[in-house]
């Protein structure tokens, strides 16, 4: 469950986000941070910087993630489905 955005942009205030990384993806990003000899946070605001938007302002590369991984267990999940049936 996504949690309400309680933040306002007009406020002027700086955005803290309290995120919480898997080993995996920690490790990824702070190889990327070290390769680019940046800090995590300002490795996290370049990629957020660099990120295309669609019409709507989502993501393109999250949303193009998402389906990758939806189509992946779709497929696993019909792999498991024919291999019960015998």
């Amino acid at each position: 469950m996504v949690r309400p955005l309680q933040y306002d942009p007009s406020s002027g205030r700086d955005y803290q986000a309290g995120i919480r990384f898997e080993p995996e993806e920690a490790s990824k990003l702070i190889s990327m941070a070290q390769a680019s000899r940046l800090s995590v946070r300002d490795t996290v605001v370049y990629l957020v910087r660099a990120a295309e938007l669609d019409a709507a302002g989502r993501s393109v590369a999250v949303e193009a993630q998402i389906a990758a991984d939806t189509e992946a267990e779709a497929t696993a999940r019909r792999e498991r489905e024919e291999g019960s049936l015998f």
